[in-house]
């Protein structure tokens, strides 16, 4: 049996993120398509010690920038939001975002309803001004 849950955090926080993956066929080939930055390095599908297994097929793609046409068949495409291109002193946060919009809005053009497109927070830093 399965039990999916987040435990309680020390800290009091407004939202909380979870995204569970649910069984899917041995059919669908390319079930999953993960995409992000250095933090999903070591997200491997397929089979063996280290991996999510055989019952979640997919791809991490190798690259830390969002390709919109890799989603194309996917059903499930997972967004990874680093913090590399806000970090940089002359980065334009609101542009970043905006490109980022520019790309999911893409990623929906071209997948249509067949994909669901999951994009998780920036996760928080060691550099305490991008935690504001």
């Amino acid at each position: 049996k399965w039990s999916h849950r987040i435990d309680p955090s020390p800290t009091s926080r407004s939202l909380r993120y979870s995204i569970p993956f649910r069984y899917v066929s041995k059919n669908g080939n390319e079930a999953t398509i993960i995409q992000g930055d250095s933090n999903t390095r070591h997200l491997k599908f397929g089979s063996g010690k280290g991996t999510f297994g055989d019952r979640l097929p997919g791809k991490r793609l190798l690259r830390y920038t969002i390709e919109p046409e890799a989603c194309i068949g996917y059903r499930n495409v997972v967004i990874h939001c680093g913090i590399n291109d806000i970090r940089r002193p002359q980065a334009d946060v609101r542009d970043c975002a905006t490109r980022l919009i520019a790309k999911l809005d893409k990623i929906s053009r071209i997948c249509k309803s067949s994909s669901k497109i999951l994009v998780s927070p920036i996760l928080p830093t060691k550099s305490q001004h991008l935690n504001e």
